[in-house]
């Protein structure tokens, strides 16, 4: 059962047909959701980090599929499409000092406890949580590690360690670049590590600072609680693998700021999307690819985002991505798109945004067999979708939307409480007097949708035809380059 959509209709997001051309670099080619922020509070909400499953997290907390923990008392915040959050609860009671900076980890088969720290508890665990203790700054301790059963209740809370013997994470020498450190930037674990060299089962990507500048570093740890600092050069110290630009570049200037990113494995490629400024890290978002983790080649199109683009809600600051590839595209979870991105944006309050990376996925939404007709001597065309299949689940709002475009025109624009259920599905008949005149047909157990509209005035329709689906959610946009028939246009998928 694939989790139900939730999301109002996605209008001015989906409108214009050159947003879904297919996109060379997915990483770097964001759109960003025009009713940003999606997410403010009383509370400054900053520093989203937001875990998706399409397993609901199988009974491990609440049966959602995104979740998000933030800066300020680390908010907790539910979802099914990742646009419309639920507060739940602050879950920071019992962890140590001011929690800032969160990154959570989720671990569908579990692992057992670590039996240490405070309160102790040995039961299952499935989430770890590593943040700043922002009573810390030029110590160890300013890095905390916690684990939960649920996402909720945290347990075995207790700073990380180094070892002494080994490159410092954090060294407490203000002349260098890791004297202190802002926290975790994110954590990426490999099971089947060796635990030597640089394959370790954890790898910490992490800020650090002279106490003026910013920088990443690289850590590894076989538990995720000791770590050694990874040192480049040999000297014995730990290097930054991520800093500054030059003095002409957004994020370099008199010193260069990069800080809190996201790090994300596909295939053998690794790719980031960090914080950076001039004069401190939150003026804007960039992009940098590796083949290792470890050597970062910054992208030449960035910044993806930055305060400098006149966007009301991000004018001060626009940093903390927050970024999730899923190679189904979030199939059935909200918008089709294979990237997805959560960010922290400041004008007067903090608040969280969200974007898409890249192209929609033809695999949520794929037409088989489409017509359109021009019957003899009529001047009106007639449109038929004979077969095509999305990825759904029935709307559970009555308010939710079914919105069908051709070319830009909307053609169905309906409450879906306007479907009737019947033995083929949930079907639409416009009213008599309603023109054009459309019949639609929703299957959702065989995730299949029929469409047949007549009276349309399309005159510059031709060969190349853009279909644009919403059922409660932005489900897929394809542009078709038809054939032409005597009496009018097909296409028929090539399998």
């Amino acid at each position: 059962m694939k989790p139900k959509l939730l999301i109002q209709t996605f209008l001015s997001f989906a409108l214009t047909a050159s947003l879904f051309v297919p996109i060379v670099h997915a990483e770097t080619s964001w759109t960003e959701w025009p009713d940003n922020p999606i997410l403010s509070r009383d509370a400054a909400v900053d520093y989203p980090a937001v875990l998706y499953d399409p397993d609901r997290f199988s009974g491990h907390g609440d049966a959602v599929t995104y979740k998000m923990w933030s800066d300020q008392d680390l908010q907790y915040f539910t979802s099914d499409n990742g646009i419309e959050w639920n507060f739940v609860k602050d879950t920071a009671g019992g962890l140590a000092g001011p929690v800032g900076h969160p990154v959570v980890e989720y671990y569908p088969d579990g692992f057992d406890a670590v039996k240490l720290g405070d309160p102790p508890f040995d039961d299952k665990m499935f989430y770890r949580l590593w943040y700043w203790n922002e009573s810390y700054l030029t110590g160890i301790d300013a890095i905390y590690y916690a684990e939960s059963p649920d996402g909720v209740t945290w347990y075995n809370n207790q700073p990380i360690s180094q070892d002494p013997d080994a490159p410092l994470i954090v060294t407490g020498n203000t002349d260098d670049w890791n004297a202190g450190s802002y926290g975790p930037a994110d954590v990426l674990y490999n099971p089947k590590a060796r635990n030597r060299g640089t394959d370790w089962a954890f790898s910490m990507y992490y800020d650090g600072t002279d106490l003026g500048d910013e920088s990443l570093g690289i850590a590894f740890s076989k538990d995720g609680i000791h770590w050694i600092g990874h040192d480049t050069d040999g000297d014995g110290k730990a290097d930054p693998i991520l800093v500054g630009g030059g003095p002409d570049d957004w994020d370099g200037g008199a010193k260069g700021y990069v800080s809190r990113a996201t790090v994300i494995k596909i295939k053998k490629r690794y790719h980031m999307w960090y914080s950076g400024g001039e004069t401190d890290m939150n003026d804007g978002i960039g992009y940098a690819g590796s083949r290792d983790g470890i050597g970062w080649v910054k992208s030449s199109a960035n910044p993806i985002f930055h305060i400098s683009d006149g966007v009301p809600w991000r004018t001060e600051r626009t940093y903390t991505p927050l970024v999730i590839y899923d190679p189904d595209a979030f199939c059935g979870s909200g918008h089709a798109f294979y990237y997805k991105m959560w960010f922290s944006g400041r004008a007067v309050d903090k608040t969280v945004g969200y974007a898409v990376g890249g192209e929609p996925s033809r695999d949520c939404f794929d037409i088989h067999h489409a017509m359109v007709l021009r019957p003899k001597g009529k001047r009106n065309k007639q449109v038929f979708v004979l077969q095509a299949i999305f990825w759904a689940e029935i709307p559970d709002k009555e308010e939710d939307r079914v919105v069908f475009a051709l070319n830009g025109q909307e053609l169905v624009n309906v409450e879906f409480v306007r479907f009737a259920n019947s033995r083929n599905g949930y079907v639409y008949r416009s009213p008599k007097q309603e023109k054009p005149s459309v019949k639609m047909t929703l299957n959702f157990d065989k995730g299949t949708w029929h469409l047949a509209v007549k009276d349309v005035d399309l005159y510059d329709l031709g060969r190349e035809i853009e279909y644009r689906l919403e059922v409660g959610a932005f489900i897929g946009s394809l542009g078709l380059k038809m054939r032409e028939k005597k009496n009018g246009f097909y296409y028929l998928k090539e399998e």
